[in-house]
């Protein structure tokens, strides 16, 4: 609700579903840099911490998240996908 507010997402409903994008590419960048200098300090505990600091790709909206925040994940050929929500994975799921 904090970054609608402030403008960093745009929000779209979709019947029940709700969907999140980024009002600027510049946000994605941010993020990466601090996921960056928040792997360095964290030194000898990256690898503890690399669950929740990787960052994926949902591959049918785009959107950048952690496999930790993902609404559904789904392996598919050997390889996990992350979600970011229910219409993602359902649509995932079709193709």
């Amino acid at each position: 609700m904090v970054l609608r507010r402030i403008g960093v997402v745009n929000t779209e409903r979709r019947g029940k579903e709700i969907y999140y994008s980024l009002t600027h590419p510049n946000f994605a960048r941010a993020s990466e840099l601090m996921r960056v200098v928040l792997m360095q300090r964290l030194g000898g505990q990256a690898a503890k911490a690399a669950n929740q600091l990787t960052v994926v790709t949902d591959p049918v909206c785009g959107m950048r998240l952690t496999p930790a925040r993902a609404a559904h994940s789904y392996r598919f050929h050997a390889r996990q996908y992350y979600f970011c929500g229910t219409g993602c994975a359902k649509e995932f799921k079709k193709l």
